[in-house]
């Protein structure tokens, strides 16, 4: 004899299942937009202007250099001795090593930048690649399947990674790996109680990272993303940051000069 299911146990596993399907979505749109949209803006953004904040950084970094170098032979000279470039470049690399880390992070973003670049999947691969990310998902992200996720950490942590990079390959393997995994889908659930709370949960979830969007995109780099799709913006500021490194470099001249003449006369 077949036994027909109570209507509220039909209703409340159908809302469950729409809602599992959306917080599927909101979880791949997310990890999209952290792993994928805001590298490539960050990328975007060091290719069209960071290098030139970078040129203009080593510049500055330079000019202070000489300043403090004129600083030094000054109060050398006070206390009646002579000091080398040598014993000047030792206090430099001692005093200047915050900078120097600085400008070593920042070149390291922009050839990241270039990396990437060129690096970039055609559209076909990239849509593959989103495809298979959001199929393994389903089966073995921690938000959606929670008791899955716990047996199979190390496969999801490959499938970030692969997904993070880009390697449609690692994504192809993996998704063999788990598709026969059996889902962890509210059908299983056997009661209605049951299902109300994962009704529940589900919502709960979906709130909080519904709640994440907006602080995404409010955040930098994301909230880059119209201004360098604004050619004017961007013409704008590399015209004022050329200026400024022309500016500059004619300041660090000067005190080239200045402190080729004071080591002369030390």
């Amino acid at each position: 004899m077949n036994v027909v299911p109570h209507p509220e146990f039909v209703r409340l596993n159908n809302d469950c299942e729409v809602l599992q399907e959306e917080l599927l979505q909101l979880v791949v749109d997310i990890d999209a937009l952290e792993a994928t949209i805001i590298p490539n803006i960050e990328a975007e953004y060091q290719l069209a202007i960071g290098h030139l904040e970078y040129e203009r950084f080593c510049v500055q970094v330079e000019i202070n250099k000489l300043k403090r170098t004129l600083e030094i032979i000054q109060a050398s000279v006070n206390h009646g001795k002579i000091i080398s470039q040598e014993q000047v470049d030792e206090i430099l690399k001692k005093e200047f090593k915050e900078w120097e880390d600085n400008l070593k992070e920042h070149l390291e973003k922009i050839e990241l930048a270039k990396m990437r670049k060129q690096s970039l999947l055609s559209f076909e691969e990239s849509k593959e690649i989103q495809k298979l990310y959001r199929k393994i998902a389903k089966k073995i992200h921690p938000d959606i399947n929670p008791d899955m996720y716990h047996q199979h950490v190390v496969l999801w942590q490959r499938a970030v990674e692969a997904y993070k990079n880009g390697i449609l390959d690692t994504l192809k393997a993996l998704w063999v790996l788990v598709q026969d995994f059996q889902d962890e889908t509210p059908q299983i659930f056997s009661g209605i109680e049951t299902l109300k709370q994962k009704k529940e949960e589900l919502k709960d979830n979906i709130a909080k990272l519904l709640s994440r969007i907006p602080d995404i995109k409010s955040n930098h780099p994301y909230t880059l993303k119209e201004k360098l799709m604004n050619r004017s913006w961007v013409k704008e500021q590399k015209t004022t940051l050329e200026k400024s490194i022309a500016d500059l470099s004619f300041r660090k001249m000067q005190l080239n000069m200045i402190a080729d003449q004071m080591f002369k006369e030390n």
